[in-house]
């Protein structure tokens, strides 16, 4: 089978890439924490907003990422795992 390559209409670079997780993972942090509020922010023109939606069985976290055009990038959700001290796992 040959290996094909799909060309995204828009990708972050290698940079943006680990510079998205990174607020991504803050993001989440955040919300874990502060418990009220999405988080939204902007890094090159891509955005970012985290949410969150408690129940009686889990805490997610849900994560939109949008192009500099407005078309999504990535959409799903975080299931958090809080400790004594609040950090995210």
């Amino acid at each position: 089978m040959e290996h094909t390559n799909v060309a995204w209409p828009v990708w972050p670079d290698a940079q943006e890439f680990r510079m998205l997780r990174a607020l991504v993972r803050e993001g989440v942090a955040r919300m874990a924490a502060a418990r009220h509020g999405p988080y939204a922010v902007q890094f090159h023109g891509w955005r970012i907003r985290v949410w969150r939606r408690d129940d009686a069985v889990r805490n997610s976290a849900y994560i939109d990422i949008r192009s500099r055009e407005g078309e999504v990038c990535a959409r799903f959700a975080w299931e958090t795992a809080c400790q004594a001290d609040d950090e995210v796992a």
